[in-house]
């Protein structure tokens, strides 16, 4: 019971949900290898883990920017532009930091 409960908790940390933990434990139950369901998950499991890094890294690239921001208002800091920061996250992965009173749509006397 012991090693059942180690298992749930290492599997829970390795992104496995409790019914996944539960196909784990059942393979072994049923005296099937257990490298067979523990691959199948991993496959299956690992894109989405490194989806989840992808947009780890692209928070962390935002908030390394925004934390150099000197922005008077957000209306014309370029963080929170949508266009500007899909367009730059899906050319390369970066994050512009424009001011957008510098475009000729912003708004008159904002800096």
């Amino acid at each position: 019971m012991v090693r059942r409960l180690g298992v749930i908790a290492v599997a829970k940390r390795a992104g496995f949900s409790l019914d996944e933990a539960r196909i784990l434990l059942e393979a072994t139950d049923g005296g099937d290898p257990a490298h067979e369901p523990l691959r199948a998950l991993a496959e299956r499991k690992l894109p989405e883990i490194e989806a989840l890094i992808d947009r780890a890294e692209q928070v962390k690239r935002w908030l390394e920017v925004a934390q150099d921001c000197g922005c008077e208002t957000l209306d014309v800091c370029g963080l929170f532009d949508e266009h500007v920061s899909a367009r730059s996250n899906a050319a390369n992965g970066q994050f512009g930091h424009v001011h957008l009173a510098t475009r000729r749509d912003a708004p008159v006397g904002r800096s």
